[in-house]
């Protein structure tokens, strides 16, 4: 929580240079500032209750936290090898006075945060709080209101889906005045509610928010309750008055079936990681087995790279050098989950990661360098099967001769990285291992990269 309370500091910080900027341009007064604080309620994303050092690592592929690690590692905390993530009991303290937290979007301590608008030339009462409903779908109309730009029929061609929300420049000399956004949908992994004329109605959750691999629901239109609160009276959901209303709640369901028709919600899904893994999304590549690369190919989302998880692949690579030259040859994901073929001091090397945990990384490496000229350097990762995250070994060899084998007990189950990439002749993002710095780029020529998965 202290480095989580710094970031907030520093994102302040840094917002408050942005806003003295307008100032000095003599703008401030005739600018419309718009201040979300946050995308949802506090996480409570954390399957241990005593907070994380790398939710991809833990929550996701299911490493294991320990406290031994956390203590010898606190002066790291906030730096680049961590990625903290607060306990569940310190979200639901930021979430108080409201019900539950983020991914629970069926309560407001899920979904409701705070917004500040400033603009002195248009809002003469300033200081002063709206209490009309308002949703982030309100944002677009409220900026073209103020612009006084309508918004876009069709966009190159292409007809718009009109924009849901309202604008908000009606409340902003009247705190009295009648709310425009009359009724809501909400819904995240089959959590859902309905705001409708001051009333919320909203399911009850099955699976806990540190759930990442929860049972999923045979039906999640028929397997969750609903609670009704009314937010006039009861701002926070304290009262669920659905068994005293039983007509109203029976209004608000069928609005929330036309609302999800409407935009669009339906089927629900209620699985949570195994739903976000990439090979789960929409993939262009569903079905690939060979992909090549070339020197500059970066930034490939997971969902679009190879997927080296849970199977047997082969990287093959057919590279110019000098003697000594060293850099990245390929790399996906990173430090905290990630693996790497490189040259280190013209040694050809791969490296694994399955998490930040230093007994959880691996390499691999040719005992001699590389002479001057061409080479093909290629590694062989042998699956063991039989489910998800399971051994593997690995070969390396340079020009067809083996090298260098060795073992890796577990490997990445669900998923390098939210944020990594996979990228060629080039590491700017963590590196796999702190054996070698970033930006880690190839001195050497890369002709191309060859990834082939096997069934």
């Amino acid at each position: 929580m202290e480095v989580y309370a710094a970031q907030l500091a520093f994102c302040d910080d840094q917002i408050g240079r942005v806003i003295q900027s307008i100032k000095d341009l003599g703008e401030l007064d005739n600018t419309l500032i718009i201040y979300i604080m946050g995308d949802n309620g506090a996480s409570a994303e954390d399957p241990t209750g005593q907070g994380l050092t790398s939710e991809i690592g833990i929550m996701v592929n299911g490493e294991k936290d320990t406290e031994e690690f956390m203590l010898k590692n606190l002066d790291e905390f906030g730096g680049p090898w961590t990625q903290e993530h607060y306990s569940h009991s310190w979200a639901h303290a930021m979430n108080t006075p409201y019900q539950w937290d983020k991914k629970i979007a069926s309560h407001l301590g899920g979904t409701r945060t705070g917004m500040v608008i400033s603009w002195p030339k248009r809002i003469k009462q300033t200081g002063q709080i709206r209490s009309q409903y308002a949703h982030i779908t309100d944002i677009v109309p409220t900026i073209l209101e103020a612009a006084k730009i309508p918004a876009p029929v069709s966009v190159d061609g292409f007809k718009q889906v009109p924009i849901a929300g309202k604008s908000l420049i009606y409340s902003f000399d009247n705190a009295t005045a009648p709310e425009t956004h009359t009724t809501q949908y909400y819904e995240i992994i089959a959590n859902r509610g309905i705001y409708k004329d001051g009333w919320l109605a909203n399911t009850t959750p099955r699976n806990l928010p540190w759930q990442g691999h929860p049972v999923p629901s045979e039906d999640p239109m028929k397997d969750y309750k609903w609670e009704l609160y009314d937010l006039k009276k009861d701002f926070s959901q304290a009262d669920n008055v659905a068994a005293k209303n039983p007509e109203k709640l029976k209004e608000l369901q069928k609005a929330f079936l036309e609302e999800g028709r409407k935009f669009n919600v339906f089927p629900l899904d209620d699985r949570y990681i195994d739903r976000v893994n990439p090979e789960n999304r929409p993939n262009l590549n569903k079905g690939r087995t060979s992909y090549v690369y070339h020197e500059g190919n970066s930034r490939i989302t997971e969902g679009m790279a190879p997927n080296m998880k849970n199977t047997s692949f082969s990287i093959i690579a057919d590279i110019e050098v000098k003697a000594g030259d060293e850099g990245m040859i390929i790399t996906q994901g990173g430090y905290f989950a990630g693996l790497a073929l490189m040259l280190q001091k013209g040694k050809p090397t791969f490296s694994y990661a399955f998490s930040h945990y230093p007994q959880s990384k691996w390499t691999i490496q040719s005992p001699s360098a590389l002479t001057a000229g061409k080479h093909n350097v290629t590694v062989n990762f042998d699956y063991a099967g039989g489910g998800a995250g399971k051994a593997a070994k690995v070969t390396l060899l340079v020009d067809g001769k083996e090298v260098a084998k060795g073992d890796i007990p577990k490997t990445v189950p669900s998923r390098f990285s939210a944020d990594e990439t996979l990228d060629v002749g080039e590491d700017f993002g963590t590196p796999v291992t702190r054996d070698y710095d970033v930006p880690f780029f190839f001195q050497g020529e890369i002709e191309k990269v060859t990834v082939n998965l096997k069934p």
